[in-house]
């Protein structure tokens, strides 16, 4: 038997065993005082499950990973009032090339 398998295996039996202990308890206290009891073993219940899977919840999110370097570095010098034109992405034409209609 495998250690995963007998885990299994303990964790059935021992749920069993104490939902069959819980039963014969609330057979013998009476309708009424078992129904209080019941009430407040849910909320108790409740309480416990929710935190953990609160918990496991934000133990589980992804972690933010860094920002990735921005690649390649450009650097751009001019002289005497001379423009400096740096393209990211795309073609760039140095000289004489047709405007776009919106004169930039």
């Amino acid at each position: 038997m495998t250690r995963r398998r007998f885990w299994t295996v303990t964790a059935f039996l021992t749920g069993s065993l104490l939902l069959a202990a819980w039963t014969v308890f609330l057979l013998r206290l009476g309708l009424d005082r078992a129904d209080k009891a019941s009430s407040v073993a849910s909320a108790v219940l409740t309480l416990v499950f929710g935190v953990a899977g609160v918990w496991l919840a934000l133990a589980s999110r992804p972690q933010p990973s860094p920002p990735e370097p921005s690649g390649q570095t450009q650097i751009n010098t001019a002289k005497d009032q001379g423009k400096v034109y740096g393209v990211q992405h795309g073609n760039m034409i140095i000289g004489d090339a047709p405007r776009p209609p919106d004169g930039r």
